[in-house]
Protein backbone atom coordinates (compact mmCIF):
# COMPACT_ATOMS: atom_id res chain seq x y z
CA UNK A 1 0.00 0.00 0.00
CA UNK A 2 1.24 3.67 -0.73
CA UNK A 3 -0.20 6.87 0.51
CA UNK A 4 0.90 9.90 -1.92
CA UNK A 5 0.31 12.71 -0.14
CA UNK A 6 -0.32 15.64 -2.64
CA UNK A 7 2.83 18.18 -0.82
CA UNK A 8 5.07 15.66 -0.15
CA UNK A 9 4.26 13.24 -3.61
CA UNK A 10 4.31 14.05 -6.61
CA UNK A 11 4.32 10.88 -8.58
CA UNK A 12 0.32 9.75 -9.59
CA UNK A 13 1.87 7.62 -12.25
CA UNK A 14 0.79 3.71 -12.29
CA UNK A 15 3.40 1.29 -13.30
CA UNK A 16 2.16 -2.01 -15.00
CA UNK A 17 2.29 -3.97 -11.88
CA UNK A 18 -0.47 -1.64 -10.24
CA UNK A 19 -3.01 -1.74 -12.87
CA UNK A 20 -5.16 -3.32 -10.88
CA UNK A 21 -4.62 -1.43 -7.81
CA UNK A 22 -7.89 0.33 -5.94
CA UNK A 23 -6.50 3.85 -6.39
CA UNK A 24 -8.42 5.77 -3.35
CA UNK A 25 -8.64 9.59 -3.07
CA UNK A 26 -9.26 10.37 0.44
CA UNK A 27 -10.35 13.84 1.74
CA UNK A 28 -8.79 13.86 5.50
CA UNK A 29 -7.35 17.29 7.27
CA UNK A 30 -5.62 15.06 10.05
CA UNK A 31 -3.19 12.26 8.88
CA UNK A 32 -3.36 10.20 11.75
CA UNK A 33 -7.16 9.38 10.68
CA UNK A 34 -5.94 8.68 7.03
CA UNK A 35 -3.47 5.99 8.51
CA UNK A 36 -6.23 4.22 10.55
CA UNK A 37 -8.09 4.02 7.19
CA UNK A 38 -4.88 2.79 5.41
CA UNK A 39 -4.66 0.11 8.08
CA UNK A 40 -7.98 -1.52 7.69
CA UNK A 41 -7.44 -1.56 4.07
CA UNK A 42 -4.10 -3.29 4.43
CA UNK A 43 -5.61 -5.67 7.05
CA UNK A 44 -8.50 -6.73 4.52
CA UNK A 45 -5.73 -7.75 1.80
CA UNK A 46 -7.11 -5.04 -0.32
CA UNK A 47 -4.20 -3.45 -2.59
CA UNK A 48 -4.45 -0.02 -3.02
CA UNK A 49 -2.87 3.49 -3.87
CA UNK A 50 -3.95 6.56 -1.44
CA UNK A 51 -3.81 10.16 -2.26
CA UNK A 52 -4.91 12.56 0.89
CA UNK A 53 -6.18 15.72 0.08
CA UNK A 54 -7.53 18.46 2.47
CA UNK A 55 -8.38 21.72 0.12
CA UNK A 56 -11.09 21.93 -2.48
CA UNK A 57 -8.10 22.62 -5.35
CA UNK A 58 -6.50 19.71 -4.18
CA UNK A 59 -9.29 17.82 -4.29
CA UNK A 60 -10.16 19.13 -7.93
CA UNK A 61 -6.65 18.02 -9.13
CA UNK A 62 -6.67 14.71 -7.20
CA UNK A 63 -10.10 13.66 -9.33
CA UNK A 64 -8.45 15.01 -12.83
CA UNK A 65 -4.99 13.89 -12.13
CA UNK A 66 -5.23 10.62 -10.01
CA UNK A 67 -8.10 9.18 -11.20
CA UNK A 68 -9.47 7.77 -8.62
CA UNK A 69 -11.42 4.74 -8.24
CA UNK A 70 -13.04 5.17 -5.10
CA UNK A 71 -13.33 8.66 -2.94
CA UNK A 72 -13.80 8.38 0.84
CA UNK A 73 -14.56 11.90 2.65
CA UNK A 74 -14.43 13.86 5.91
CA UNK A 75 -17.26 15.63 6.44
CA UNK A 76 -15.98 18.37 8.12
CA UNK A 77 -12.75 20.26 7.68
CA UNK A 78 -10.73 23.50 8.23
CA UNK A 79 -10.75 25.11 4.68
CA UNK A 80 -12.92 22.44 3.02
CA UNK A 81 -16.29 19.89 3.86
CA UNK A 82 -17.68 16.71 2.61
CA UNK A 83 -21.04 18.03 1.34
CA UNK A 84 -18.97 20.41 -1.60
CA UNK A 85 -16.93 17.80 -2.26
CA UNK A 86 -19.48 15.43 -3.06
CA UNK A 87 -20.99 18.08 -5.37
CA UNK A 88 -17.91 18.56 -7.28
CA UNK A 89 -17.75 14.22 -7.14
CA UNK A 90 -21.12 14.57 -8.68
CA UNK A 91 -20.76 16.83 -11.52
CA UNK A 92 -17.44 15.52 -12.40
CA UNK A 93 -17.40 12.11 -11.81
CA UNK A 94 -20.60 10.60 -10.49
CA UNK A 95 -19.38 6.83 -11.32
CA UNK A 96 -17.00 7.10 -8.73
CA UNK A 97 -18.23 5.91 -5.19
CA UNK A 98 -18.27 8.25 -2.83
CA UNK A 99 -18.29 7.17 1.65
CA UNK A 100 -18.35 9.51 3.57
CA UNK A 101 -15.43 8.71 6.77
CA UNK A 102 -16.57 10.75 9.53
CA UNK A 103 -16.64 11.51 13.37
CA UNK A 104 -18.96 14.09 13.48
CA UNK A 105 -22.14 12.67 11.05
CA UNK A 106 -25.24 12.43 12.63
CA UNK A 107 -27.75 10.01 11.61
CA UNK A 108 -30.15 13.21 9.87
CA UNK A 109 -27.26 14.16 8.08
CA UNK A 110 -26.15 10.87 7.04
CA UNK A 111 -29.28 10.14 5.51
CA UNK A 112 -29.18 13.71 3.72
CA UNK A 113 -26.01 12.57 2.24
CA UNK A 114 -27.00 9.83 0.94
CA UNK A 115 -30.08 11.44 -1.03
CA UNK A 116 -27.32 14.05 -2.37
CA UNK A 117 -25.76 10.92 -3.84
CA UNK A 118 -22.92 9.69 -1.72
CA UNK A 119 -22.55 5.80 -1.53
CA UNK A 120 -22.22 5.07 2.43
CA UNK A 121 -21.19 6.63 5.38
CA UNK A 122 -18.72 5.07 8.10
CA UNK A 123 -18.30 6.72 11.25
CA UNK A 124 -14.50 6.56 12.32
CA UNK A 125 -15.38 5.22 15.96
CA UNK A 126 -16.66 1.85 14.03
CA UNK A 127 -14.10 1.66 11.34
CA UNK A 128 -14.56 -2.34 11.27
CA UNK A 129 -17.46 -1.22 9.09
CA UNK A 130 -15.04 0.60 6.36
CA UNK A 131 -13.78 -2.46 4.51
CA UNK A 132 -17.44 -3.64 3.72
CA UNK A 133 -18.29 -0.50 2.74
CA UNK A 134 -16.21 -0.17 0.35
CA UNK A 135 -16.15 -3.46 -1.04
CA UNK A 136 -20.02 -2.93 -0.86
CA UNK A 137 -19.80 0.44 -2.71
CA UNK A 138 -17.38 -0.93 -5.27
CA UNK A 139 -20.17 -3.69 -5.93
CA UNK A 140 -22.68 -1.23 -6.04
CA UNK A 141 -20.87 0.85 -8.73
CA UNK A 142 -19.77 -2.42 -10.83
CA UNK A 143 -23.33 -3.21 -11.23
CA UNK A 144 -24.48 0.63 -11.91
CA UNK A 145 -21.84 0.27 -14.67
CA UNK A 146 -22.66 -3.17 -15.76
CA UNK A 147 -26.71 -2.25 -15.98
CA UNK A 148 -25.65 1.09 -18.20
CA UNK A 149 -23.45 -1.27 -20.33
CA UNK A 150 -26.32 -3.77 -20.23
CA UNK A 151 -28.62 -0.86 -21.74
CA UNK A 152 -26.34 0.96 -23.80
CA UNK A 153 -25.63 -2.81 -25.49
CA UNK A 154 -29.45 -2.84 -25.30
CA UNK A 155 -30.05 0.56 -27.10
CA UNK A 156 -27.51 -0.54 -29.64
CA UNK A 157 -28.97 -3.78 -30.29
CA UNK A 158 -32.44 -2.25 -30.97
CA UNK A 159 -30.79 0.50 -32.87
CA UNK A 160 -29.28 -2.11 -34.76
CA UNK A 161 -32.52 -4.52 -34.90
CA UNK A 162 -34.29 -1.24 -36.36
CA UNK A 163 -32.22 -0.44 -38.82
CA UNK A 164 -31.82 -4.09 -40.18
CA UNK A 165 -35.80 -4.18 -39.63
CA UNK A 166 -36.47 -0.64 -41.56
CA UNK A 167 -33.80 -1.49 -44.28
CA UNK A 168 -34.57 -5.48 -44.98
CA UNK A 169 -36.33 -3.90 -48.82
CA UNK A 170 -39.32 -6.60 -47.75
CA UNK A 171 -42.86 -5.38 -46.01
CA UNK A 172 -41.96 -6.00 -42.25
CA UNK A 173 -44.23 -6.33 -38.78
CA UNK A 174 -43.80 -6.91 -35.35
CA UNK A 175 -46.87 -8.75 -33.62
CA UNK A 176 -47.58 -8.96 -30.29
CA UNK A 177 -49.54 -11.94 -28.71
CA UNK A 178 -52.93 -10.36 -28.77
CA UNK A 179 -52.14 -9.90 -32.57
CA UNK A 180 -52.03 -5.71 -32.18
CA UNK A 181 -49.21 -5.16 -34.95
CA UNK A 182 -46.30 -3.10 -32.42
CA UNK A 183 -43.92 -1.63 -35.36
CA UNK A 184 -43.75 -1.78 -39.09
CA UNK A 185 -41.21 -0.83 -41.53
CA UNK A 186 -40.88 1.50 -44.55
CA UNK A 187 -41.86 -0.94 -47.08
CA UNK A 188 -44.77 -1.29 -45.17
CA UNK A 189 -46.08 1.75 -45.19
CA UNK A 190 -45.48 2.12 -49.18
CA UNK A 191 -46.97 -1.69 -50.42
CA UNK A 192 -50.11 -0.82 -47.99
CA UNK A 193 -50.89 2.84 -47.62
CA UNK A 194 -50.91 2.71 -43.72
CA UNK A 195 -48.77 5.64 -42.12
CA UNK A 196 -46.73 4.36 -39.40
CA UNK A 197 -48.68 6.16 -36.77
CA UNK A 198 -52.11 4.46 -38.07
CA UNK A 199 -50.70 0.87 -37.30
CA UNK A 200 -48.17 0.94 -34.66
CA UNK A 201 -50.16 -0.29 -31.47
CA UNK A 202 -53.33 0.78 -32.80
CA UNK A 203 -54.57 -2.17 -35.17
CA UNK A 204 -55.00 -6.10 -34.95
CA UNK A 205 -52.66 -7.98 -38.14
CA UNK A 206 -56.26 -9.27 -38.76
CA UNK A 207 -57.38 -6.09 -39.79
CA UNK A 208 -55.20 -6.34 -42.94
CA UNK A 209 -56.18 -9.46 -43.89
CA UNK A 210 -59.04 -10.49 -45.86
CA UNK A 211 -61.96 -11.50 -44.43
CA UNK A 212 -61.93 -15.23 -45.50
CA UNK A 213 -57.99 -15.66 -44.31
CA UNK A 214 -58.77 -14.13 -41.24
CA UNK A 215 -59.37 -17.21 -38.91
CA UNK A 216 -56.50 -19.56 -40.58
CA UNK A 217 -53.97 -16.76 -39.52
CA UNK A 218 -55.36 -16.23 -36.39
CA UNK A 219 -55.13 -20.30 -35.47
CA UNK A 220 -51.94 -19.94 -37.27
CA UNK A 221 -50.67 -17.20 -34.41
CA UNK A 222 -52.20 -19.16 -31.59
CA UNK A 223 -50.77 -22.10 -32.26
CA UNK A 224 -47.44 -20.94 -32.69
CA UNK A 225 -47.49 -19.64 -29.76
CA UNK A 226 -47.74 -23.38 -28.39
CA UNK A 227 -46.03 -25.33 -30.75
CA UNK A 228 -44.21 -23.05 -33.49
CA UNK A 229 -43.03 -26.15 -35.24
CA UNK A 230 -47.03 -27.32 -35.80
CA UNK A 231 -47.77 -24.60 -37.98
CA UNK A 232 -46.25 -23.55 -41.14
CA UNK A 233 -43.45 -20.37 -40.93
CA UNK A 234 -44.47 -19.61 -44.65
CA UNK A 235 -47.56 -19.96 -46.39
CA UNK A 236 -49.97 -17.30 -48.78
CA UNK A 237 -52.12 -15.22 -47.73
CA UNK A 238 -54.39 -12.35 -49.04
CA UNK A 239 -53.97 -8.84 -47.87
CA UNK A 240 -55.89 -6.11 -47.75
CA UNK A 241 -54.45 -2.32 -48.30
CA UNK A 242 -55.64 0.74 -46.63
CA UNK A 243 -57.92 1.43 -50.17
CA UNK A 244 -59.27 -1.88 -50.06
CA UNK A 245 -57.54 -3.15 -52.74
CA UNK A 246 -56.72 -7.64 -52.19
CA UNK A 247 -53.11 -8.57 -52.89
CA UNK A 248 -51.83 -11.53 -52.44
CA UNK A 249 -48.81 -12.35 -50.13
CA UNK A 250 -46.11 -14.73 -48.96
CA UNK A 251 -45.56 -14.66 -45.49
CA UNK A 252 -42.41 -15.71 -43.54
CA UNK A 253 -43.30 -15.69 -39.80
CA UNK A 254 -41.20 -16.47 -36.68
CA UNK A 255 -41.03 -15.83 -32.58
CA UNK A 256 -38.40 -13.93 -31.25
CA UNK A 257 -36.98 -16.02 -28.84
CA UNK A 258 -38.05 -15.77 -25.12
CA UNK A 259 -41.03 -14.01 -26.15
CA UNK A 260 -44.59 -13.58 -27.52
CA UNK A 261 -43.95 -11.85 -30.18
CA UNK A 262 -43.60 -12.81 -34.04
CA UNK A 263 -41.51 -10.94 -37.14
CA UNK A 264 -43.88 -11.06 -39.86
CA UNK A 265 -42.40 -10.30 -43.23
CA UNK A 266 -44.01 -10.78 -46.58
CA UNK A 267 -43.31 -10.59 -50.46
CA UNK A 268 -46.63 -9.36 -52.69
CA UNK A 269 -47.04 -11.76 -55.22
CA UNK A 270 -49.85 -10.45 -56.85
CA UNK A 271 -48.77 -10.34 -60.53
CA UNK A 272 -47.01 -13.29 -59.88
CA UNK A 273 -50.22 -14.98 -59.20
CA UNK A 274 -52.00 -12.96 -62.05
CA UNK A 275 -49.07 -14.12 -64.42
CA UNK A 276 -49.46 -18.08 -63.35
CA UNK A 277 -52.94 -17.46 -63.61
CA UNK A 278 -52.80 -16.71 -67.33
CA UNK A 279 -50.29 -19.00 -67.92
CA UNK A 280 -52.71 -21.71 -66.25
CA UNK A 281 -55.49 -20.44 -68.65
CA UNK A 282 -53.15 -20.76 -72.10
CA UNK A 283 -51.71 -24.12 -71.46
CA UNK A 284 -55.28 -24.98 -70.59
CA UNK A 285 -56.05 -23.62 -74.00
CA UNK A 286 -52.85 -25.06 -75.68
CA UNK A 287 -53.58 -28.43 -73.93
CA UNK A 288 -57.12 -28.43 -75.75
CA UNK A 289 -55.27 -27.89 -79.47
CA UNK A 290 -55.43 -30.34 -82.05
CA UNK A 291 -51.47 -29.21 -83.02
CA UNK A 292 -48.98 -30.89 -80.76
CA UNK A 293 -47.22 -28.36 -78.76
CA UNK A 294 -43.80 -29.03 -76.66
CA UNK A 295 -41.60 -26.73 -75.06
CA UNK A 296 -38.56 -27.21 -73.97
CA UNK A 297 -35.27 -25.53 -72.22
CA UNK A 298 -31.82 -23.98 -73.27
CA UNK A 299 -30.40 -27.74 -72.86
CA UNK A 300 -33.13 -29.55 -74.84
CA UNK A 301 -34.88 -31.08 -72.10
CA UNK A 302 -38.47 -31.09 -72.74
CA UNK A 303 -40.42 -28.85 -69.64
CA UNK A 304 -43.98 -29.34 -70.76
CA UNK A 305 -46.23 -31.01 -73.93
CA UNK A 306 -50.00 -30.94 -74.67
CA UNK A 307 -52.46 -33.82 -75.24
CA UNK A 308 -52.03 -33.66 -79.27
CA UNK A 309 -48.24 -34.15 -78.67
CA UNK A 310 -48.82 -37.44 -77.22
CA UNK A 311 -51.66 -38.72 -78.73
CA UNK A 312 -49.51 -37.49 -82.61
CA UNK A 313 -46.48 -39.11 -81.35
CA UNK A 314 -47.47 -41.73 -78.68
CA UNK A 315 -45.05 -40.34 -75.91
CA UNK A 316 -46.75 -40.05 -72.76
CA UNK A 317 -45.93 -36.95 -70.65
CA UNK A 318 -44.48 -38.74 -67.69
CA UNK A 319 -41.80 -40.74 -70.30
CA UNK A 320 -40.81 -37.24 -71.53
CA UNK A 321 -40.75 -34.47 -69.35
CA UNK A 322 -37.02 -33.49 -67.95
CA UNK A 323 -35.06 -35.42 -71.01
CA UNK A 324 -34.21 -34.90 -74.25
CA UNK A 325 -36.69 -34.34 -76.60
CA UNK A 326 -38.07 -37.14 -78.95
CA UNK A 327 -36.55 -35.99 -82.92
CA UNK A 328 -39.72 -34.89 -84.80
CA UNK A 329 -38.12 -35.25 -87.94
CA UNK A 330 -36.59 -38.26 -89.81
CA UNK A 331 -32.79 -38.39 -89.26
CA UNK A 332 -32.25 -39.35 -92.92
CA UNK A 333 -33.54 -36.07 -93.81
CA UNK A 334 -29.97 -34.22 -93.21
CA UNK A 335 -30.47 -31.34 -95.73
CA UNK A 336 -34.38 -30.16 -94.18
CA UNK A 337 -32.07 -30.53 -90.26
CA UNK A 338 -29.58 -28.62 -91.59
CA UNK A 339 -32.24 -25.78 -92.95
CA UNK A 340 -34.13 -25.88 -89.71
CA UNK A 341 -30.84 -24.57 -87.49
CA UNK A 342 -29.83 -22.32 -90.16
CA UNK A 343 -32.88 -20.18 -90.36
CA UNK A 344 -33.46 -20.35 -86.28
CA UNK A 345 -30.14 -18.97 -86.00
CA UNK A 346 -30.71 -16.44 -88.31
CA UNK A 347 -34.64 -15.83 -88.26
CA UNK A 348 -35.28 -17.64 -85.01
CA UNK A 349 -38.07 -19.35 -86.92
CA UNK A 350 -38.82 -22.32 -88.68
CA UNK A 351 -41.66 -23.37 -90.53
CA UNK A 352 -42.24 -26.12 -93.33
CA UNK A 353 -43.62 -29.47 -94.03
CA UNK A 354 -41.15 -32.56 -93.37
CA UNK A 355 -41.65 -36.18 -92.70
CA UNK A 356 -41.79 -37.15 -89.02
CA UNK A 357 -41.23 -40.05 -86.96
CA UNK A 358 -43.56 -41.84 -84.42
CA UNK A 359 -42.11 -43.76 -81.55
CA UNK A 360 -43.71 -46.93 -82.74
CA UNK A 361 -40.94 -45.95 -85.94
CA UNK A 362 -44.15 -45.40 -88.25
CA UNK A 363 -43.62 -42.49 -90.43
CA UNK A 364 -46.26 -39.58 -91.65
CA UNK A 365 -46.40 -36.01 -93.49
CA UNK A 366 -46.48 -32.93 -91.13
CA UNK A 367 -46.25 -29.65 -90.82
CA UNK A 368 -44.23 -27.78 -88.00
CA UNK A 369 -42.98 -24.31 -86.93
CA UNK A 370 -40.22 -24.30 -84.55
CA UNK A 371 -39.48 -20.98 -82.58
CA UNK A 372 -36.78 -19.93 -80.22
CA UNK A 373 -37.29 -18.46 -76.83
CA UNK A 374 -35.62 -15.58 -75.36
CA UNK A 375 -35.96 -13.67 -72.22
CA UNK A 376 -36.02 -9.58 -71.70
CA UNK A 377 -32.46 -9.68 -71.62
CA UNK A 378 -31.97 -11.03 -74.91
CA UNK A 379 -31.03 -14.36 -73.50
CA UNK A 380 -31.73 -17.94 -75.07
CA UNK A 381 -34.06 -19.84 -73.14
CA UNK A 382 -35.23 -22.59 -75.47
CA UNK A 383 -37.98 -23.76 -78.27
CA UNK A 384 -41.08 -23.81 -78.84
CA UNK A 385 -42.18 -26.33 -81.49
CA UNK A 386 -45.93 -26.59 -83.09
CA UNK A 387 -46.46 -29.34 -85.62
CA UNK A 388 -49.75 -30.70 -86.99
CA UNK A 389 -50.23 -34.84 -88.20
CA UNK A 390 -50.99 -34.10 -92.37
CA UNK A 391 -52.08 -38.07 -93.19
CA UNK A 392 -55.64 -36.86 -93.39
CA UNK A 393 -54.66 -33.61 -95.54
CA UNK A 394 -52.78 -35.90 -97.19
CA UNK A 395 -55.23 -38.28 -97.82
CA UNK A 396 -58.33 -35.88 -98.41
CA UNK A 397 -56.13 -34.09 -100.89
CA UNK A 398 -55.22 -37.61 -102.94
CA UNK A 399 -58.76 -38.40 -102.59
CA UNK A 400 -60.02 -34.94 -104.21
CA UNK A 401 -57.23 -35.42 -107.06
CA UNK A 402 -58.73 -38.81 -107.51
CA UNK A 403 -62.14 -37.21 -107.82
CA UNK A 404 -61.23 -34.73 -110.04
CA UNK A 405 -60.01 -36.82 -112.23
CA UNK A 406 -62.97 -39.03 -112.51
CA UNK A 407 -64.79 -36.11 -113.25
CA UNK A 408 -62.88 -35.17 -115.90
CA UNK A 409 -63.23 -38.54 -117.35
CA UNK A 410 -66.93 -38.15 -116.90
CA UNK A 411 -67.08 -34.69 -118.33
CA UNK A 412 -65.44 -36.23 -121.79
CA UNK A 413 -67.55 -38.99 -122.20
CA UNK A 414 -70.77 -36.82 -121.98
CA UNK A 415 -69.09 -34.34 -124.49
CA UNK A 416 -68.41 -36.95 -126.64
CA UNK A 417 -71.90 -38.72 -125.88
CA UNK A 418 -73.23 -34.82 -126.85
CA UNK A 419 -71.09 -34.52 -130.07
CA UNK A 420 -71.79 -37.79 -131.04
CA UNK A 421 -74.92 -37.30 -133.10
CA UNK A 422 -73.19 -34.40 -135.07
CA UNK A 423 -70.51 -36.42 -135.56
CA UNK A 424 -72.37 -39.26 -136.77
CA UNK A 425 -74.46 -36.64 -139.48
CA UNK A 426 -70.73 -35.01 -140.09
CA UNK A 427 -69.76 -38.54 -141.29
CA UNK A 428 -73.40 -39.70 -142.88
CA UNK A 429 -73.01 -37.43 -145.90
CA UNK A 430 -69.83 -38.19 -147.39
CA UNK A 431 -71.03 -42.43 -146.60
CA UNK A 432 -74.15 -42.06 -148.36
CA UNK A 433 -72.27 -40.05 -151.23
CA UNK A 434 -70.06 -42.62 -151.58
CA UNK A 435 -72.76 -45.26 -151.31
CA UNK A 436 -74.42 -43.35 -154.13
CA UNK A 437 -71.26 -43.19 -156.47
CA UNK A 438 -70.55 -46.71 -156.04
CA UNK A 439 -74.14 -48.21 -156.54
CA UNK A 440 -74.09 -46.04 -159.75
CA UNK A 441 -71.13 -48.09 -161.06
CA UNK A 442 -72.35 -51.36 -159.89
CA UNK A 443 -75.68 -50.30 -162.19
CA UNK A 444 -73.48 -49.68 -164.88
CA UNK A 445 -71.63 -53.21 -164.24
CA UNK A 446 -75.07 -54.78 -164.09
CA UNK A 447 -76.58 -53.37 -167.09
CA UNK A 448 -73.30 -54.19 -169.69
CA UNK A 449 -72.60 -50.66 -170.04
CA UNK A 450 -69.16 -49.64 -170.22
CA UNK A 451 -69.23 -46.19 -169.26
CA UNK A 452 -66.44 -43.90 -170.34
CA UNK A 453 -63.55 -43.56 -168.71
CA UNK A 454 -63.34 -40.58 -167.81
CA UNK A 455 -66.65 -40.49 -166.07
CA UNK A 456 -65.22 -43.52 -164.21
CA UNK A 457 -61.81 -41.40 -162.97
CA UNK A 458 -64.50 -38.26 -161.93
CA UNK A 459 -66.73 -41.16 -159.66
CA UNK A 460 -63.56 -42.68 -157.99
CA UNK A 461 -61.88 -39.15 -157.74
CA UNK A 462 -65.35 -38.34 -155.99
CA UNK A 463 -65.26 -41.30 -153.66
CA UNK A 464 -61.86 -40.94 -152.73
CA UNK A 465 -62.62 -37.20 -151.45
CA UNK A 466 -65.70 -37.91 -149.74
CA UNK A 467 -63.39 -40.92 -148.13
CA UNK A 468 -60.50 -37.96 -146.74
CA UNK A 469 -63.64 -36.30 -145.82
CA UNK A 470 -64.17 -38.96 -143.33
CA UNK A 471 -60.78 -39.46 -142.14
CA UNK A 472 -60.36 -35.93 -141.68
CA UNK A 473 -63.07 -36.06 -138.96
CA UNK A 474 -61.93 -38.62 -137.45
CA UNK A 475 -58.47 -37.33 -137.26
CA UNK A 476 -59.88 -33.97 -135.85
CA UNK A 477 -62.07 -35.85 -132.76
CA UNK A 478 -59.34 -38.23 -132.31
CA UNK A 479 -57.24 -34.74 -131.54
CA UNK A 480 -59.57 -33.38 -129.58
CA UNK A 481 -59.79 -36.05 -127.26
CA UNK A 482 -56.29 -36.67 -126.98
CA UNK A 483 -55.58 -33.01 -126.23
CA UNK A 484 -58.68 -33.14 -123.46
CA UNK A 485 -60.04 -30.32 -124.83
CA UNK A 486 -63.64 -29.99 -125.17
CA UNK A 487 -64.66 -31.43 -129.05
CA UNK A 488 -68.16 -29.93 -128.75
CA UNK A 489 -66.94 -26.04 -128.40
CA UNK A 490 -64.79 -26.18 -131.28
CA UNK A 491 -66.51 -25.45 -134.68
CA UNK A 492 -65.46 -27.68 -138.01
CA UNK A 493 -66.40 -26.85 -141.32
CA UNK A 494 -66.44 -30.54 -142.77
CA UNK A 495 -68.65 -29.73 -146.39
Amino acid sequence: MEMDREEGMRRTEQSPEAADVLRILILEDFEPDAELVARELRKAGIACMLRRVETEHEFRRGINEFQPSLILADYSLPAFDGLSALEIANAECPEIPFVFVSGTIGEEVAIETLKRGATDYVLKERLSRLVPAVRRSLQEVEERRARRRAQRALRESEARYRAIFETTGVPSMLVEADTTISLVNTEFTLMTGYAKEEVEGRISVLDFIHPEDREMVLNYHRQRRLDPRSVPAKYEVRGITRTGEVRDLYLTVSLIPGTHITVASFLDITERKQSEDRMRKLLQVFDQASEGMVITNASGQVEWVNRAFSRILGYRPEDIIGRPSPPLIETEQDEVRAAIQASLRELGYWEGETRGRRRNGTRFPLWESVSAVQDDAGEFKGYIGIFRDMTEQKRMEEEQRRLREQAERGRRLATLSAMSAGIVHEIAQPLNAIKVLAEGMLYWQRQGVQPPMSEVIETLEEISSEACRIAEIMNHVRSLVSRGQPAGQRRCDLN
